[in-house]
């Protein structure tokens, strides 16, 4: 058999040496470390021991405490009790207490013993894998849990940046026609009202020509932060293109829009004119599901575009609804109160 280090723990000596005689026989090469008592065990050098046979010889030696002591010295070695007596309480007491196994004190065969000790450290070796296993499973779902997540702010940075114009932090486009078929769709079933603001910077051009395209870009990014400023928190704003910008505002009638518009005309003039320059203006064209009752999404777009046409050819500042069927363009007048 392969060479064991075993931990004996016997008060009697006669007993103790025949123990260490027959640990000696059927473990050849191994040792045999022997401890009187338990305050013995504190000075006896327990490198390499693997397994302990501790005699249970109250009060002196009580097998449940030296286990709870060799806890720290060697936490993965089995523990034998050997009794005078075996009586049931006595060997659930000391199976609560960590002990494995047990053993006659006196009159055990090498056989008997050697079994039991190979027994033992099979089981502690089992033990032993199974915490290994446990312990990387743990670590192994720590680190899925971990790229995971690492995975979902990746994927949402990057639907952030599919989704996000990077010079206003609006909407752009494509996340736009999104939510427009969407929010149509919603409001085509249950019947509410939708209103699509459609914003155009009359007058941009002039800001680049004359200022340069930096000014410019700063015109455009005071323009979207100041709308995600004004509009509601259920609306929607973006980037349509240029200097264009869509707010959708889901049960949202003309007169709410109205107002929108003259929000933003009114920011518009305090926050971003002085930056942009007397010439530039800010015209707005408004479409409701209610008012020019577009079949599709597209058509509500396209309403709104040709509303905001009239509103740049009224004038600067100007706001335009388009009416029933998006055969004219009515003025807000009538809206705004």
């Amino acid at each position: 058999m392969d060479s064991i280090d075993t931990l004996l723990i016997e008060p009697d000596i006669d007993n103790a040496e025949a123990l260490a005689a027959c640990l000696t026989r059927v473990f050849p090469g191994g040792r045999a470390l022997h401890a009187p008592s338990i305050e013995a065990v504190d000075h006896t050098d327990l490198r390499g021991v693997r397994i302990a046979l501790c005699a249970d010889s109250p009060p002196d030696i009580d097998p449940a405490e030296l286990h709870d002591v060799l806890l720290d010295r060697i936490p993965s070695a089995p523990m034998i009790a050997l009794l005078d007596t075996p009586e049931q309480s006595r060997l659930d007491a000391l199976l609560s207490h960590g002990v494995t196994d047990f053993l006659p004190r006196r009159g055990c065969s090498c056989q008997a013993l050697a079994f039991t000790i190979m027994k033992c450290l099979g089981v502690a070796r089992i033990e032993r894998d199974r915490l290994r296993l446990h312990a990387g499973l743990t670590r192994s779902l720590a680190e899925l849990v971990q790229r995971n997540r690492e995975l979902v702010e990746s994927t949402d940075r990057l639907e952030e940046m599919a989704s996000t114009d990077p010079l206003t932090r609006l909407n752009n486009r494509w996340w736009l026609k999104q939510r427009l078929d969407a929010t149509f769709a919603v409001a085509a079933r249950y019947g509410s009202d939708l209103a699509c603001v459609m914003i155009d910077l009359d007058g941009f051009k002039s800001v680049n020509d004359t200022h340069g395209h930096q000014r410019g870009d700063r015109v455009l990014a005071l323009t979207g932060e100041m709308i995600a400023r004004e509009i509601r928190a259920s609306d929607a704003a973006a980037r349509y293109g240029g200097d264009e910008f869509i707010v959708l505002m889901p049960r949202a009638d003309a007169r709410t829009a109205t107002h929108l518009a003259h929000r933003l005309r009114r920011a518009f003039s305090e926050r971003v004119r002085p930056e942009a320059g007397a010439d530039c203006s800010m015209c707005i064209g408004i479409a409701c599901l209610s008012i020019s009752r577009p079949g599709a999404a597209e058509t509500l777009i396209r309403h709104a575009d040709l509303a905001l046409y009239a509103a740049k050819r009224a004038g600067p500042g100007e706001v335009r609804i388009c009416g029933p069927d998006g055969a004219e363009a009515l003025t807000d007048a009538a809206f705004a109160a």
